[in-house]
């Protein structure tokens, strides 16, 4: 049997989603026999037992679905060693993980358990584990198991019912002072699950329909707000798709398909209650659903020879993420980002002029920068002076540092902070404050019909209102930040 199983050390809790690790891991070696390990399991009335080496390394984990999956309905005999039928590799977290991590990373990877090892890697000795079922008992709501149903749903009626679930969830969490960047990974991950299931449905559809999918593979985009996975209420689609580019003679045929298929996506996202962007800045347009040769010139014509207008429209699209299909054409597309940016800063002082345009505030007692008419005369814009501001200097100082593999907002500021001095001055407060900006947004949107955009400050509590007032001192300072750092007085861009 197994060496001795050492003491877990302290549980996964982050005082938000409380879990606990399993002190008691069930473990077996990878030799040991079918039977011997489910008699174990059925003799400590657990659901999972662990497959361990010599040094009580993770290399494998199996499960009560594993045992009539593979077993019961699959014919592997009990007689044979458990690695037949072990789930490898394991996934790994570390003793310290929090809570609302261990729920992202079932939710990205799909799974329902994560061992607990004393480094986070599966090098090291297992000392807990965390499943699925100790989430739903422990807090009761679980966006894994959601994301789960999203994956297995037969159309779109049924996502549209699931997507509500995770409104829900949002409302539920932010009420409950949960933190809001967990609450956005959340639903960035069951927005991913419920536009790569739309995927799936639309590409059956079009070949029941008669449209063979072209050779060519393609990559769903999320753009704006779901791109940089922050997109806590449903607001209205940002989104692309790019293909690899097909021989000329295959051309139309290829632009057809996609754009068919765009088409279903899009009006499935719409059933699920995401409206159509204003802008139209959405797959189903021509305009963003391209090969990648197409995508390529966009960001040339936008970044070598910038016309202010045109490269501010687009500014959004910056923060592209593949949420389906094939990755490596994202990469080629940052990649001539990063190539065109080499040849001049033009384009980064244009963005960098856009991030300073509309201060949160005025005056010396701060008053609140609102709106002087229209039917919004008198609110305050929490989403163009408090959450742009940060939204678009994080942008470009990213665009300036190659960051390309975070589209956050946050993750942004915190990454270049990390080597930037001016910046890590006033990073903390900066996070601070956008974090307070989307809980506000959330909190008010519930109650409005404007997804929380514009607040009246006669509706405003007034610890609120002081609160927000307390957060514009530091967007100010990245104002300034981007101010001085791209001599902006200088170009007379101000």
């Amino acid at each position: 049997m197994p060496p001795p199983e050492p003491t877990a050390g302290p549980s996964l809790d982050d005082g938000l989603l409380p879990l606990r690790s399993v002190r008691d891991v069930v473990t077996c070696y990878a030799a040991d026999t079918i039977h011997a390990a489910a008699a174990l399991m059925s003799e400590r009335n657990v659901g999972s037992i662990v497959v361990v080496d010599e040094r009580r390394r993770p290399l494998g984990i199996v499960t009560d679905t594993d045992l009539r999956k593979k077993v019961v309905a699959g014919g592997v005999s009990a007689d044979d060693p458990v690695r037949v039928i072990m789930s490898t590799p394991v996934v790994t977290v570390p003793v310290r993980s929090t809570a609302s991590g261990t729920i992202i990373t079932m939710m990205r990877r799909g799974i329902r358990h994560l061992c607990i090892t004393e480094d986070g890697t599966p090098g090291s000795a297992v000392i807990g584990i965390i499943s699925e079922h100790d989430v739903v008992l422990l807090h009761g709501n679980n966006p894994a198991v959601l994301a789960k149903e999203i994956g297995q749903a037969a159309d779109v009626g049924q996502l549209s019912s699931l997507r509500d679930k995770g409104g829900e969830l949002v409302e539920e969490y932010v009420a409950k002072g949960v933190g809001v960047r967990f609450v956005a990974d959340m639903i960035a991950e069951v927005n991913d699950a419920l536009t790569s299931r739309l995927i799936v449905i639309a590409a059956r559809t079009l070949e029941a329909a008669g449209f063979a999918a072209p050779a060519e593979r393609f990559c769903w985009l999320s753009l704006g707000s779901d791109g940089r996975r922050e997109q806590l209420l449903q607001t209205d689609q940002d989104n692309a798709i790019v293909y690899e580019d097909p021989p000329a003679a295959d051309e139309d045929a290829a632009a057809g398909y996609f754009r068919r298929l765009a088409a279903e996506v899009t009006a499935g996202l719409e059933a699920c209650g995401f409206a159509r962007c204003p802008g139209n800045t959405m797959a189903d347009n021509p305009r963003w659903c391209r090969p990648l040769s197409a995508w390529k010139e966009y960001f040339r014509s936008w970044l070598r020879t910038p016309d202010e207008e045109a490269l501010l429209s687009a500014a959004t699209v910056f923060d592209f993420r593949s949420v389906s299909g094939a990755q490596d054409l994202e990469a080629s597309m940052r990649a001539c980002i990063n190539e065109e940016l080499a040849s001049g800063r033009t384009a980064l002082v244009l963005l960098a002029r856009n991030a300073v345009h509309n201060p949160p505030a005025t005056g010396l007692w701060e008053r609140l920068n609102v709106e002087r008419g229209g039917s919004h005369r008198g609110c305050f814009d929490l989403k163009l002076r408090a959450l742009k501001p940060v939204t678009e200097a994080a942008r470009v100082l990213a665009l300036d540092r190659g960051v390309h593999g975070l589209t956050g907002t946050l993750d942004r500021i915190e990454h270049i902070a990390a080597a930037d001095r001016g910046l890590a001055d006033i990073a903390p407060g900066v996070v601070e404050a956008y974090e307070l900006f989307m809980r506000y947004r959330v909190l008010y949107g519930e109650r409005g019909e404007d997804a929380g955009r514009y607040l009246d400050p006669a509706r405003v509590s007034r610890q609120d209102i002081k609160r927000l007032r307390a957060q514009f001192d530091a967007v100010s300072s990245l104002q300034k930040l981007i101010q001085v750092r791209y001599q902006l007085d200088a170009v007379g861009l101000r």
